[in-house]
């Protein structure tokens, strides 16, 4: 029967607080003091703290225990920390020993307790646990004053894989992002936090827009953080505001390396072609960050920095890291979909695979490899895989895995034949073909009949190659009941599936 006054007890501490006296049991027992039922009620919420009940009704029954007095509170504290150590101890394993989200509900109690000495030590060891469970520490050691604890709750919101609990860490940022807390969120930017901590972050800051980029430009001027400085350069930049180019130089003139990447992309997208002959005389010094600069130069957007581009790619006194980097970086995009304009015009494609159809007959490999992998790209199936066929004869791994890849994209009845006979016949380019048929354009430029062909070959590696360019092809997982490893007569089945769905797609 005791459970059933516990029973009861939990009940009324649901619907407002332990209301002794109306959960008393009609049979005739000895009356139980406060102390014993507390005891019991407290031990019935600890039992069902591991459940992953979305309701909280357990963890809000400690709660509502704990905020009916001092005593009862110390109490709740106690028995919280007896179990939290206790489930430390035995690494969260075992019977009525608390795992991770129960450790995770004892935070989230204490931190909708008033703090005292024992509860701020608990929440200072669970900085120490899981992302999960540091989340609720770090917000209730924050919300009771502690703010060095605000970078570990932004990390452990970056780090933590449930998406339950990066929105509950979010939350928790967002309630906490007031002004007077702007300088703690500042100072608890970092690497791992800083994109997922921005519109946070931008709570904090003025609501009128002149006083906000006021803000803004102090930050990127001289805050001491240089990953403040990052976040306010982005924003400055984004908003177009007339004072982001001359921090962003002040930032390379500086060498901030952290703020460097940011600086060279917003003094690329709103510089101007002013800001391309700078990014071009950075790249002419050989810097270490080359990929950061080229970015820049390509955010700027116009024809001038395609013309300086082609320019430093084609220049033979460069080191070639910094003219791969032009390739790789800028070249090698003109066609994504959110290229500038003038990128994506036909005359500027044209004047591109000009140069890079030079560079195929570089002498150094890594240039021939970037080249090769920006006309997979930006190329025309029509002119450009027969120079790239001739490069597979290339001693060069990379330079025959980049040809691979760019006939893949390329595509063509040519491109598409060439890595047919590639999956039966190079055994060190057929792992890379087999890949390269998920670029392929148009499935009907290939002689699917002859790879499913190849799915009954003596080899091994032929039959997996065959069986994983099909997959690819068909953009699916699909197995279609075939393993290459499997016996001969357990292969046929899944070579007659295969041979069906073909047989479908082209009408036969």
């Amino acid at each position: 029967m005791g459970r059933l006054i516990a029973g009861r007890l939990i009940g009324c501490a649901l619907v407002g607080a332990l209301l002794l006296s109306g959960c008393s049991s009609t049979e005739e027992k000895p009356e139980k003091s406060y102390e014993q039922l507390r005891a019991e009620a407290v031990a019935e919420f600890m039992l069902h703290l591991n459940n992953r009940s979305e309701t909280e009704r357990h963890r809000d029954g400690l709660v509502e225990v704990g905020l009916r007095s001092p005593e009862d509170r110390a109490y709740v504290v106690g028995q919280c920390a007896q179990a939290y150590e206790k489930s430390i101890q035995r690494g969260g394993v075992g019977t009525g020993i608390l795992r991770t989200p129960g450790r995770r509900r004892v935070m989230e109690v204490l931190g909708r307790l008033p703090s005292g000495p024992k509860s701020t030590g608990l929440l200072e060891q669970g900085l120490k646990d899981t992302p999960e469970v540091q989340i609720p520490a770090a917000a209730a050691l924050v919300k009771a004053g502690d703010d060095a604890a605000l970078k570990q709750l932004v990390e452990a919101t970056s780090e933590v894989l449930d998406e339950n609990m990066k929105r509950r860490g979010l939350q928790a940022l967002r309630r906490l992002a007031i002004p007077r807390r702007r300088e703690v969120f500042l100072n608890a930017l970092s690497a791992k936090g800083r994109k997922l901590l921005r519109p946070v972050l931008l709570q904090t800051f003025p609501q009128d827009g002149q006083d906000r980029s006021a803000a803004l430009r102090a930050v990127a001027g001289d805050h001491g953080n240089p990953y403040a400085r990052v976040f306010a350069l982005e924003v400055l930049g984004e908003q177009g505001d007339p004072a982001a180019v001359d921090l962003a130089r002040k930032a390379l003139d500086s060498n901030d390396e952290v703020v460097r990447p940011t600086a060279l992309a917003v003094l690329g997208s709103a510089g101007g072609n002013k800001a391309a002959g700078e990014l071009e005389r950075v790249l002419r010094g050989n810097p270490q960050d080359v990929g950061a600069v080229v970015r820049g130069l390509y955010e700027v957007g116009s024809e001038e920095a395609l013309q300086r581009a082609l320019t430093l790619a084609r220049d033979d006194a460069l080191l070639v890291k910094t003219r791969a980097g032009v390739v790789d970086g800028f070249l090698a995009r003109l066609r994504e979909p959110k290229a500038p304009a003038p990128y994506r015009a036909t005359s500027a494609r044209e004047a591109a695979l000009e140069a890079l159809r030079e560079l195929l007959e570089a002498e150094d490999r890594k240039l021939v490899t970037s080249a090769a992998g920006a006309i997979g790209r930006i190329g025309d199936s029509g002119a450009d895989v027969e120079p790239l066929l001739g490069l597979l004869s290339d001693p060069n791994p990379e330079v025959g895995k980049a040809v691979v890849a760019a006939l893949g994209r390329l595509g063509g009845v040519d491109a598409a034949a060439k890595l047919v006979s590639l999956l039966e016949g190079d055994s060190s380019l057929r792992a890379d073909a087999a890949a390269a048929f998920a670029f392929l354009p148009r499935a009907r430029d290939v002689p699917v009949g002859a790879v499913i062909d190849m799915l009954e070959d003596d080899r091994l590696e032929v039959r997996t190659a065959a069986f994983e360019a099909l997959k690819n092809l068909r953009r699916t997982k699909d197995a279609m009941g075939y393993d290459p490893g499997a016996r001969e007569s357990a292969r046929e089945l899944g070579v007659q599936r295969w041979r069906k769905w073909w047989d479908s797609r082209r009408g036969g």
